[in-house]
C-alpha cells in the first residue's frame, strides 16, 4: 500500500453543507413566534375619531378585541391599526365604500348612533326588528310614517318606544343597506363551504296546459 493511498485513508471527513430551511418555512416559524408573543389590545375609541377610519369603523359588541366595519356586513377583525388600514384598502371594502354621489347609506347616515351604550344598542336592535317584520310581512314601508307615531300614544310608559325613529325612508336604508347585505354576506360564506348544484330551466310556461 503506498503512502497515498494511506493518506487518503486517514483524510479528515467533509462536514456537508448546512441545509437551510425553505423561504416559506422559515417565514410560517417566524410568524408562529411572533404571534405567540404578541399582546392582545382591545378596540381603542380614539379610532372612531380618526378621519381614516371614523365614517365605516365600529367596535364589536361581543369581542373587545374586535372591530366591525359598517360598509362590509358580517366582516369582524382583530382590532388591530394594521388590520384596520388593509382592510381598508381591500376590493370588497372600496367596493361597498359610498362614491362621490354618496348614494349608499351608512348607519350614521340613518340615525343610529356610534356609541355602543345599552340604551343605544336597545334602540338600533328594535327599527332593525321592525324592518325585518315589514320586509318578511310584504309590509308597505309608508305605513311606518303612522306606526311609530301610534306606538308612541298607545305605549307611553315606554322610553324606548319614544326614542325610535323609524320612517319609510329610514326603513327603506335599514333593509337594503344592512339586512339584505347581512343576509347576503351569510349566503355567499354558506355557498363557499357547501356543495351545490344549478339546475336551469328554459321554459318560459310553468302550467301543464298543452298550449300547441
Amino acid at each position: 500500500m503506498s503512502d497515498n493511498d494511506v493518506n487518503s485513508d486517514r483524510s479528515p471527513t467533509l462536514t456537508p453543507p448546512r441545509k437551510l430551511p425553505k423561504k416559506g418555512a422559515w417565514t410560517r416559524k417566524k410568524e408562529g413566534n411572533a404571534l405567540s408573543q404578541h399582546r392582545v389590545q382591545n378596540f381603542r375609541q380614539q379610532w372612531l375619531n380618526d378621519p381614516t377610519f371614523k365614517d365605516w369603523l365600529l367596535p364589536d359588541t361581543n369581542d373587545l378585541t374586535k372591530a366591525k366595519c359598517v360598509y362590509c356586513p358580517g366582516t369582524s377583525m382583530v382590532a388591530e391599526l394594521s388590520n384596520l388600514k388593509t382592510h381598508a384598502s381591500t376590493k370588497k371594502h372600496l367596493g361597498n365604500k359610498p362614491g362621490i354621489s354618496g348614494k349608499t347609506q351608512t348607519l350614521t347616515s340613518l340615525g343610529f348612533q356610534r356609541g355602543i351604550t345599552p340604551q343605544n344598542r336597545e334602540k338600533a336592535r328594535a327599527e332593525i326588528k321592525l324592518s325585518a317584520f315589514f320586509a318578511e310581512h310584504n309590509i308597505a314601508f309608508s305605513v311606518a310614517d303612522h306606526l311609530t307615531d301610534l306606538l308612541k300614544e298607545v305605549v307611553t310608559d315606554s322610553k324606548l318606544i319614544k326614542e325610535i325613529e323609524l320612517k319609510r325612508t329610514k326603513i327603506t336604508g335599514v333593509i337594503k343597506n344592512v339586512l339584505g347585505k347581512g343576509h347576503k354576506a351569510d349566503l355567499a360564506q354558506k355557498l363557499q363551504k357547501n356543495q351545490f348544484s344549478v339546475m336551469t330551466d328554459e321554459t318560459t310556461d310553468v302550467s301543464t296546459v298543452k298550449t300547441a
